[in-house]
């Protein structure tokens, strides 16, 4: 079988004799010609391995974030930590949308919403019962602030945490059993929103 090598002992030999009839000059030119396409063609298979190395290790590393963040959601809503159980739920809905953690997320997101819609209206607090549509959702913008939120939505969310300068309000969705939206201001100034199941 001729190869890259066979070629190159052809070559030599007719640099150093002189000699070589044109039909071994044909088959150098022929060989050489061969073994440049192979190796183009391994370069570009050696690019794509490399390409697809990457992705796998992209997607890997963000699953394993994404079960990370899942697993810091369970134990801390079974801890009963219901604040810090929804930032978390609302960092994973924005940035782990596509994984096949994000179903789990949100039948956590549900649960935690329904026990506090039971709560609220044990509560007998009118003033929080304003519920939210997907086109409300869409109308509010990051940088508004509260005022401008309860303006779109048609009143007051209900005060999900509060630490400092930051707090989170949740609405009731319109939609499918569960449905919510969550925004969280900071300084008064929205700076993040997530939304489960609107319509």
């Amino acid at each position: 079988m001729w190869n890259f090598r066979t070629a190159a002992i052809l070559t030599l030999l007719v640099m150093l004799t002189g000699c070589g009839s044109q039909e071994d000059k044909d088959l150098i030119q022929e060989l050489q010609t061969k073994n440049q396409n192979l190796l183009r063609a391994a370069e570009s298979d050696a690019n794509k391995i490399n390409e697809l190395n990457k992705a796998l290790s992209s997607e890997k590393a963000n699953s394993l974030s994404a079960k990370k963040m899942l697993e810091k959601i369970k134990e801390n809503k079974a801890k009963g930590d219901t604040d810090v159980t929804r930032a978390y739920i609302t960092v994973f809905s924005n940035e782990f949308p596509d994984t096949e953690e994000y179903s789990e997320v949100q039948t956590i997101s549900q649960e935690i919403n329904q026990e506090m819609s039971k709560e609220i209206e044990a509560m007998g607090d009118d003033d929080a019962n304003a519920t939210i549509s997907l086109e409300e959702y869409e109308s509010v913008k990051i940088g508004m602030s509260y005022s401008e939120v309860k303006k779109i939505v048609g009143g007051p969310g209900n005060a999900l945490s509060e630490s400092g300068d930051a707090v989170v309000y949740m609405y009731n969705g319109e939609g499918s059993i569960g449905a919510n939206a969550n925004f969280m201001f900071l300084s008064g100034e929205l700076v993040n929103k997530a939304q489960f199941g609107l319509e």
